[in-house]
């Protein structure tokens, strides 16, 4: 090898085309990603760098999905590391997932081996910011989504993300203005940008722009719950409660509630929610709830109930609040 990673030109050449889709961030790139990593491999069996690209392909996986291949993207990192343990990008997977589940030391510490490691890499501090963000510490998100931008100024997935922690930090007209701006930049490969605009949209008072936003997203994500969930949250903020019977219909019965949170919360119904908040662990609590200080907590999170779930697991409840956008439900039905 040299230091590409492989002395084979073609494998490099797979490696290259996994990494462009790979940044594309939707379900048919992250598949394209997937087949070049793999050929890469197939080419060149040593290759620690595609085992790293790979399973980073693999731990983003589910938010684009129905399917969670943490584990396998786990195992991918795990050999690139076993291959060449100075791999930075197999540190950052391994992260990037543990944070996902809640698991914020062992996050830390590959993140910090990846920071050691790679001190410029574009996605250590991307992946960072959402475990910083699940964890109330909005001064680091923003540090790190800022050192993104900066290290990949045409990154979509960067200056979407950095709307997005606006929304969390209820900056609207800044997250709007934001994500224009990184609509600029793509508009057609990555529905994040979308789905946090259909945020600022509802907090701002659009709901037919959110309504937009959301369709937008759902047309590059169809295969995302997390875009559908979106969806319901556009549609419950414009009223469209048949459309929002439509959207949960398309969800599983999620054991855990996850799949159904936001529809859980547009419709008012906190008991389901307040019972896994009162039995679950913090860890489990932490990776459910997602960013913290989202506003669609707002109206839960003054429960007492809620505060004393978040106090018995040593959790943050946001301070802030945001006047709530959802018309209360009027057809008799939940």
């Amino acid at each position: 090898t040299d230091t590409r990673g492989t002395s084979d030109p073609a494998a490099y050449d797979a490696y290259l085309r996994g990494k462009f889709f790979l940044a594309k961030r939707n379900a048919g790139a992250l598949d394209s990603a997937i087949n070049y990593f793999q050929s890469a491999i197939a080419k060149d069996p040593g290759f620690a760098r595609a085992f790293a690209g790979l399973a980073q392909t693999y731990v983003v996986y589910r938010f684009y999905t129905s399917s969670n291949m943490d584990s396998v993207g786990r195992i991918a990192a795990s050999r690139a590391l076993a291959i060449d343990s100075t791999v930075a990008d197999a540190h950052i997977a391994l992260a990037y997932s543990a944070s996902n589940a809640g698991r914020f030391a062992e996050a830390d510490r590959h993140f910090d081996a990846a920071e050691r490691l790679d001190p410029n890499n574009f996605l250590l501090y991307l992946w960072r910011s959402s475990s910083y963000q699940r964890r109330a510490l909005p001064e680091r998100v923003m540090a790190d989504l800022q050192k993104a931008v900066a290290l990949d100024p045409l990154s979509v997935v960067a200056a979407g993300n950095l709307g997005g922690e606006y929304v969390n930090q209820r900056k609207f007209a800044e997250s709007r203005r934001q994500l224009r701006n990184a609509l600029k930049i793509d508009s057609t490969s990555w529905p994040g940008t979308w789905s946090f605009l259909t945020a600022a949209y509802i907090w701002s008072g659009f709901p037919d722009s959110a309504v937009h936003a959301a369709e937008r997203a759902l047309q590059i994500g169809d295969r995302s719950p997390q875009r559908i969930r979106g969806a319901i949250m556009a549609y419950a903020a414009a009223g469209r409660w048949e459309d929002v019977d439509r959207m949960r219909a398309r969800l599983g019965k999620d054991k855990d509630l996850g799949e159904v949170y936001e529809y859980l919360l547009v419709t008012g119904q906190h008991e389901p929610i307040l019972r896994v908040l009162e039995t679950g662990t913090g860890r489990s609590i932490n990776a459910y709830r997602g960013p913290y200080c989202h506003p669609s907590q707002d109206r839960i999170s003054r429960e007492p109930r809620y505060v004393a779930a978040m106090q018995k697991h040593g959790l943050p409840v946001c301070p802030l609040q945001s006047p709530w956008p959802f018309p209360e439900r009027n057809d008799g039905r939940k």
